[in-house]
């Protein structure tokens, strides 16, 4: 069963008129469409159609790329000279090769690793 999107064009409506085009014109459209915010990440397909005189018409399809996010949510817990860091992807896509650092401070060291990498 396809995915559907549901997308529409805020302030306007579906139709656009560009005039005359002579043979070897070119012009642009430009409109902004608005994505539900709980679409999947992925490629979807818009279909346009396009129209013309003497019974002109064909129809092409937009690729619109819906990109997720990552994002993380950082916590820590101390206890007795001990500190863990916590780190939690709370975004809708995947994180790979995330890298953790601790730079170096005042009053403050590091006995382990400084840096680690999570999710190779």
């Amino acid at each position: 069963m396809p995915v559907r999107i549901q997308y529409f064009y805020p302030g306007g409506g579906k139709q656009f008129s560009l005039g005359t085009l002579k043979a070897g014109d070119v012009t642009s459209i430009t409109f902004a469409l608005a994505v539900d915010i709980a679409a999947r990440p992925g490629v979807y397909n818009i279909p346009v159609k396009i129209t013309g005189q003497n019974n002109y018409s064909t129809d092409n399809i937009i690729g619109l790329v819906v990109a997720g996010i990552t994002d993380f949510d950082i916590s820590y817990v101390e206890t007795l000279g001990s500190f863990s860091l916590n780190v939690a992807n709370v975004g809708i896509s995947p994180a790979s090769a995330v890298a953790v650092s601790i730079p170096r401070q005042k009053n403050f060291s590091v006995t382990e690793a400084v840096h680690l990498c999570l999710g190779i």
